[in-house]
């Protein structure tokens, strides 16, 4: 299991706590990553490129089964959201540690955005 988070993590754009389905959702994502060893802020600052190719693994941009654009299209979309979700339970937890300890989180969130469809 992840450690306890003790911070309240405030959303930039209300000013007010993120709600408890997004606390319970980033502590899922983290109960996950805990499986495989990664259970504290430090191991995820000190494991990021471990963790960012688990994260790719776990949520390839392409299907074999995809046989049209538009399949092959939807999977590189919900890889790419899946990511930034496991993305953002990373930046809940760090929140309280400076940019240059998340850069590479931050890298790969900015990568994961990039094409993202608009709605």
């Amino acid at each position: 299991m992840f450690e306890p988070i003790t911070h309240v993590k405030i959303n930039k754009s209300t000013g007010a706590p993120i709600s408890k389905k997004w606390v319970n959702t980033y502590k899922n994502i983290l109960n996950k990553l805990s499986t495989s060893g990664i259970d504290t802020k430090e191991k995820l600052i000190h494991h990021s490129d471990e963790i960012l190719c688990v994260i790719e693994v776990l949520f390839p941009e392409t299907d074999p089964t995809d046989t049209t654009a538009e399949d092959k299209q939807r999977t590189q979309d919900k890889a790419r959201a899946d990511r930034r979700l496991y993305y953002s339970a990373i930046f809940y937890a760090l929140d309280e540690y400076a940019l240059e300890y998340k850069k590479p989180y931050y890298d790969a969130f900015q990568k994961a955005k990039q094409n993202a469809p608009t709605n």
